[in-house]
């Protein structure tokens, strides 16, 4: 981050800010803003291919609420496994944590199909290794969970338990390809509503990238983004992002479009978020002194 602020030229920024529409402004909250609660119902198509889900939606958009807070400090969307342990303590449903891990192979998976065809319009390079690497990932992934004897391979306890809920919940889910549809067309309904405030920061700074040319950057710098290297992703994900941006756009373009996709993607869908977390911290307290009160009293 360093690197990128002091390579720019700072007396180009306030003229450059100030030119901002604000309705294309508007535009890219209003994205962030259908996040959470497409999040949510994507998780519940993945929950509803292991039975009916008696889980209230409230339960599962607040527990993606705490994920997307979570996701601000946390290296490689870690704050997702905040979801599995909600659900647990509210709902007691077995298989919550190889529901989130689904959810995110089949999200890199939606990712990757973005990259492809973002190379197939443009012919870019950056959206076949993106492909590339995200595809053979979650192939990898599939694949283990269709053959690997995990059962033979791994000692009864924990492993191999958590290893067999997955791979339960992966066959569950493929067996109900109406629901796998709708988890995936929901992943793709992110990831456009994502690059869409990109494409839609661009435009409110006057910058001449094409929608085209937006989703042919947005995989890969994503891509840098879900690596566990930075606290979520800060740092790589937008020296990607201005690398790829700077042949298009001059260097303080690339970086304000770079920063603005973090600033909104991440820390405005966290301050949404924080309300959710504050009342689950105030319910937990509540319980808290409420289940301390009889020991109270019989110790007196």
């Amino acid at each position: 981050m360093g690197v990128l602020l002091v390579r720019i030229d700072w007396h180009v920024l306030p003229g450059l800010l100030r030119s901002a529409r604000i309705g294309w402004l508007a535009v890219a909250a209003g994205s962030v803003v259908l996040l959470p609660p497409l999040m949510a119902w994507r998780w519940r198509t993945v929950l509803q291919s292991g039975g009916p889900v008696r889980v209230p939606f409230r339960h599962l958009l607040r527990a993606v609420l705490m994920a997307n807070v979570l996701n601000s400090f946390l290296p490689g969307k870690a704050g997702d496994l905040v979801k599995a342990f909600y659900l647990r303590e509210h709902g007691g449903m077995p298989g919550n944590l190889g529901s989130v891990l689904l959810e995110r192979t089949v999200d890199v998976t939606v990712l990757g199909l973005l990259g492809l065809a973002a190379y197939g319009l443009t012919g870019h390079t950056w959206g076949l290794v993106t492909a590339l690497v995200l595809l053979g990932g979650a192939g990898t992934v599939f694949l283990v969970l269709q053959f690997v004897p995990f059962a033979r391979w791994l000692p009864v306890g924990r492993w191999g338990d958590a290893a067999l809920a997955f791979r339960a919940v992966w066959r569950n889910w493929i067996q109900h390809p109406v629901l796998a549809a709708q988890t995936a067309v929901a992943s793709l309904c992110v990831w456009l509503l994502c690059g869409s405030v990109l494409g839609s920061l661009a435009a409110a700074l006057h910058q001449p990238l094409g929608w085209t040319e937006t989703f042919a950057v947005f995989p890969l710098a994503i891509m840098a983004g879900l690596m566990p290297i930075t606290v979520g992703g800060l740092g790589t994900r937008e020296a990607v992002m201005t690398a790829l941006l700077a042949p298009r756009l001059s260097r303080e373009a690339a970086t304000v479009l770079s920063l603005g996709y973090t600033a909104f993607t991440y820390w405005f869908l966290s301050a949404i978020s924080l309300p959710a977390v504050g009342a689950e911290i105030w319910r937990w307290l509540r319980r808290d002194r409420e289940a301390a009160g009889p020991a109270q009293r019989r110790a007196s």
